[in-house]
């Protein structure tokens, strides 16, 4: 008997919760109880449209009044420079300072690379005064026999002028 009752409370308690949310689901399903976002939006909506009639009329550039007071008249005349806020300054002395910086690096590389230029043709210009200066070579032993022989070249060999330590330094 004790399942019987206890089983039959477990089944009165299911069918109560399951009442009450079955109630509460059918509350919030009523027009009266609309959800408050839907209202916000409907409202923010209407707002929108009321904001877009109200609002001020923008000037065109040319028309906007200046008032003249005498720091704006000392700025337009040059008495005085335009204020300009600190952040402001010190952002542009940085600016200042990379462009004076770079410019400094290429002025630098091109330096550099005129110098590198520079000492290229000097040293090509060395190798032609020393070639220029050096005496012909002297023909080796074999192409003065062929040349005075009546036979000519017979095997038709290709004679080149030793070489030596000295156009070893040059080349």
């Amino acid at each position: 008997m004790k399942r019987t009752g206890s089983s039959k409370r477990n089944v009165e308690n299911i069918r109560r919760k399951n009442v009450e949310d079955n109630q509460t689901f059918l509350k919030n399903l009523l027009m009266t109880d609309a959800r408050s976002d839907f209202l916000n939006s409907a409202r923010s909506a209407l707002r929108r449209r009321g904001n877009d009639q109200t609002k001020k009329q923008v000037k065109p550039e040319g028309q906007e009044k200046e008032y003249s007071t005498r720091y704006s008249d000392k700025v337009k005349s040059g008495e005085i420079g335009a204020f300009v806020p600190e952040w402001q300054r010190q952002l542009e002395e940085k600016k200042k300072e990379t462009e004076k910086r770079l410019l400094r690096k290429q002025d630098e590389l091109l330096d550099r690379e005129l110098r590198k230029i520079e000492q290229e043709i000097l040293k090509e210009e060395r190798i032609k005064l020393i070639r220029a200066q050096m005496p012909p070579p002297q023909p080796s032993r074999w192409v003065l026999y062929y040349k005075d022989s009546s036979n000519g070249n017979p095997y038709e060999r290709v004679f080149t002028p030793r070489v030596t330590k000295v156009r070893r330094q040059v080349e």
